[in-house]
């Protein structure tokens, strides 16, 4: 059978740097899953976004043959003429990042009419469809959903929002760039069930970007492991799980972390004795209240959560998607204000700071945001973004010490935008700039879900040493508890946030 796509040689090269794809071939069947599998920065999501012209203006990208071929059709050559007509209405894009790829003042709703009315569907239908479309990728009641806004929904409803944006256009091929990356198990599990579930009822072609091994064994026909922009393993699941032959391969699977039941993840009794430097009492929020002439669902996030964190400890929030740990990370840096309750910070109560009152503890206290494609400004090059950062806090760091410090080599990151980075990457350089204020607290959310096995490793060795040396105080954020076992002292559960 003809493949529905066909790769030759394909290579991606920004300015006079070295290719970072070299010349790949690859082809994708009907109705399979093909998996790419690697490490940040072996060219993985470069290639998938290259099939629909999705890559940074500054790259060249030369192919011997980029094709599709449907059935009887005449096959259609990926080239910048074909781009527009095939992004959407043949072929359909899940990024990494739900809410870096919605729009944050728009509702669901409106995202997905503006979508269909593109695709052809009539202004008094689109709402129908997006409904429908709402209620297939099992986000109900859709009324509420279609009002909602990015910023209302967890994770998860974030991703599942996206799955149905990336169907507005009734596609044969889905393109998934790592699509459960800081999804708690629970949530993965769904994602992954429903993106099964869409395959079989309307005959997609999944071509699937992770670094989770786990979730490629689940879920792949046939596995590409890449290495530095090449292709250095070809098989289905059993022949690379069982029977490796590549080196590179052998060493991706010794790093996977050892299984822990999350049942066993449990507040943990605590022998620290230093003074206390965080207190968090009866804290609460709710989202979705009215505003002016709209009304949405209210949702609580936090009622009545207490935590306290002394000097040079570590401490992680474990819970599922929507538990309200990301709430409470942000309502230590300002960034969302409590309803009610107090949040003191080495005796000052953070809530009733203003802006200006604050401005001193932003130095002390940063936080890592779980998104690093929306914490960074894609029109700033790496290097100047941490330069900003030292510049007006006035630390005695470098830019060059803080890119050191992360594992990223000054002399090939310096220049570069964050468009031109992996997802691990960019996490990196998230973190160096939390680190340029030379902070003694430290909120990491979700720090290394989007980070492969090998990266993660390096970056909780990292933390660790960073707290050992440098006396900092940890929260982490995570649904991961074998990130949590690595990297705290005591962990606290988390429940669901509710309606009410």
């Amino acid at each position: 059978m003809e493949p529905i796509l066909t790769v030759k040689n394909l290579r991606i090269q920004f300015g006079d740097a070295a290719p970072v794809v070299r010349g790949i071939d690859f082809t994708v069947q009907h109705g399979e899953t093909l998996a790419l599998v690697g490490e940040s920065g072996s060219g993985k999501s470069l290639t998938v976004r290259s099939l629909i012209g999705l890559h940074s203006l500054s790259a060249k990208i030369t192919a011997e043959e980029m094709k599709l071929q449907f059935f009887s059709r005449e096959p259609i050559h990926l080239a910048a003429e074909t781009f527009p007509h095939l992004r959407g209405a043949t072929i359909g894009m899940i990024f990494q990042e739900a809410g870096g790829s919605l729009n944050p003042v728009r509702s669901i709703g409106a995202q997905l009419m503006e979508s269909l009315q593109f695709h052809g569907h009539p202004k008094t239908a689109a709402r129908n469809r997006a409904q429908e479309l709402l209620e297939r990728v099992h986000l109900q009641p859709a009324e509420r959903f279609l009002r909602s806004y990015p910023h209302q929904l967890s994770g998860g409803q974030n991703q599942r929002a996206a799955i149905a944006l990336a169907l507005t256009g009734n596609a044969k091929i889905l393109l998934a760039d790592e699509p459960t990356t800081a999804l708690d198990h629970h949530v993965q599990a769904e994602i992954l069930d429903l993106l099964d579930e869409l395959k079989r009822e309307q005959g997609l072609t999944l071509l699937l970007v992770s670094h989770d091994l786990g979730l490629v064994e689940r879920t792949a026909d046939r596995i590409l492991v890449m290495q530095a922009g090449k292709i250095v393993e070809r098989g289905t699941p059993a022949e690379i799980f069982h029977r490796p032959q590549h080196p590179y391969t052998q060493a991706l699977l010794a790093a996977r972390p050892s299984q822990i039941v999350e049942e066993a993840v449990e507040e943990i009794s605590s022998e620290n004795a230093a003074p206390e430097l965080l207190k968090i009492t009866a804290l609460t929020k709710t989202y979705g209240e009215r505003r002016f002439f709209r009304r949405s669902t209210p949702v609580r996030a936090l009622d009545g959560f207490d935590l306290t964190i002394r000097r040079g400890e570590s401490v992680g929030l474990f819970g599922a998607s929507g538990s309200g740990k990301s709430t409470v990370g942000k309502c230590l840096v300002k960034l969302v204000e409590p309803d009610s309750g107090t949040v003191l910070y080495d005796a000052a109560d953070l809530t009733k700071l203003s802006e200006r009152q604050f401005r001193p503890f932003r130095r002390r206290i940063q936080m890592v945001l779980q998104n690093p494609y929306a914490a960074l400004n894609p029109r700033r090059r790496v290097g100047d973004l941490l330069a900003e950062v030292i510049r007006v806090h006035g630390t005695a760091t470098t830019v060059e010490k803080l890119l050191r410090t992360v594992g990223l080599d000054p002399e090939r990151f310096h220049h570069r935008r964050p468009q031109t980075l992996s997802g691990g990457e960019r996490q990196r350089v998230s973190l160096a700039r939390a680190l340029a204020t030379e902070p003694e607290f430290l909120i990491c959310d979700e720090i290394v879900s989007a980070l492969d096995v090998r990266a993660r490793a390096e970056m909780i060795q990292l933390l660790n040493r960073l707290r050992r040396e440098g006396g900092l105080s940890y929260l982490v954020i995570s649904h991961d508890p074998t990130t949590l076992a690595a990297l705290c002292d005591r962990v606290v559960p988390m429940g669901s946030r509710r309606d009410i």
